[in-house]
């Protein structure tokens, strides 16, 4: 197992559920809920809730009777992701519910001062809507003396996508930010009615989620360099950035011989390990690739993944959203780490957009027993990759996503 591995544990519960203050001395939690309630022609059909300990919300159905087609999900487990679809010659009103509560709490820069200030959450509600449906958002923060919270809709064909803030402030009093106990809880409702007809659907994607933060001191400037850290991964930390598209840092490859696996991190903490052997047999190869720190327009989320499925070797993996990173949301070999950069995408056929470079994502096919993948912006390396047996995998000829130049 890789020493820099991310643990995730999950507890679920009813979403109803009252949630108790947080204490970061203790490990943190995700409590995810869910309830399905639907009705055809005046009579109840499904009403179900719950969950279970240590593991992830999922639920799905369908139900046909009354001139009635009904079509649900649910998901959550630091996200929340919901689905409800109506269609017949009946009557019917269906909801379903999703929430996820989640501790953090945060790494401060050497010398921050941010006492008075806030932390602010960035939301984003993603799906859409069609007839009589909508889709509603509260998330709320909790901290062991304040409270913040904030909301989102959806309810027209022509909206996909509403992102919101919730802030929430850092007394004066507090010296240590590490020992300020939080939660974030996230609670989405998709709800939809059939009448006359007129079919109605309302679906969340996993992509329904707190997108990233920022920390402001008393005077409203954001204080830069905090990690916000959850159990199953950090959130990440957003920055204004130049107009271009944000601050470009680097990930810099490394190679463990005895495994035969490579390796990309940009997280400076993660690096300097890597580098003065804490994790042992890594070294770098030389290799490296821009990418961005922060969220900005024509820029994906880029996911992390770990596994230990495949013993006694572990994996890393990274997949940007809208090319690889929900398939292996619901891969239960793979443990999501977190959204840990930001790139551009390539088109279908590969090629990136202007100003930025392909790179290439190489699967090495189970090698050794295990999976693992190399990404390279070096067509001679990628030549390389595939005398060796590695996989081409990606947009095009194996463009995974696009590196800022």
């Amino acid at each position: 197992m890789h020493p820099f591995s991310m643990r995730r544990g999950v507890v679920a519960l009813a979403c109803t559920a009252t949630l108790a203050l947080f204490a970061t001395a203790a490990r943190a939690e995700v409590v995810n809920g869910y309830h399905i309630l639907l009705q055809i022609n005046g009579n109840p059909t499904v009403n179900v809730h719950g969950g279970g300990p240590n593991a992830a919300v999922h639920d799905a159905g369908t139900r046909n009777e009354g001139g009635v087609a009904a079509d649900f999900s649910v998901d959550a487990d630091r996200f929340t992701a919901a689905r409800m679809s109506l269609s017949g010659s009946g009557s019917a009103t269906g909801r379903v519910q999703a929430t996820s509560t989640f501790g953090f709490h945060l790494v401060p820069p050497a010398g921050a001062n941010v006492k008075g200030g806030n932390i602010v959450l960035h939301v984003v509600l993603d799906g859409s809507t069609t007839g009589s449906a909508d889709l509603h958002l509260a998330t709320s923060v909790r901290t062991d003396v304040s409270t913040g919270s904030g909301s989102g809709v959806i309810n027209d064909a022509g909206t996909h996508r509403v992102e919101f803030d919730v802030p929430v402030s850092i007394p004066v009093f507090i010296d240590d930010l590490t020992k300020l106990g939080a939660r974030i809880n996230m609670n989405l409702i998709a709800q939809a009615t059939l009448s006359g007809g007129a079919a109605a659907s309302a679906t969340a994607t996993p992509n329904t989620r707190v997108a990233g933060f920022r920390v402001l001191n008393s005077a409203g400037v954001q204080v830069p360099g905090f990690t916000m850290v959850t159990d199953g991964g950090n959130i990440p930390e957003l920055t204004a950035g130049p107009p271009s598209g944000g601050t470009k840092v680097v990930a810099v490859e490394f190679y463990h011989d005895a495994f035969k696996h490579y390796f990309v991190s940009t997280d400076p903490g993660e690096i300097a390990k890597l580098d003065n052997g804490t994790f042992k047999g890594w070294k770098r190869t030389g290799q490296s690739f821009n990418v961005y720190s922060a969220a900005a327009p024509g820029q994906a989320p880029v996911c992390r993944f770990f596994t230990v499925a495949f013993p006694p070797t572990s994996s890393h993996f990274y997949a940007p959203r809208g090319l690889g990173c929900e398939g292996t949301l619901t891969n239960t070999n793979w443990q999501y780490e977190g959204d840990v950069f930001f790139v551009p995408l390539p088109d279908g056929a590969g090629n990136c957009p202007a100003g930025s470079i392909p790179v290439y994502r190489l699967y090495n096919q189970g090698q050794g027993g295990a999976p693992n993948h190399r990404f390279t912006t070096s067509e001679a390396t990628r030549q390389e990759m595939l005398a060796k047996g590695f996989l081409a995998e990606g947009a095009g000829i194996g463009v995974g996503f696009c590196s800022p130049q």
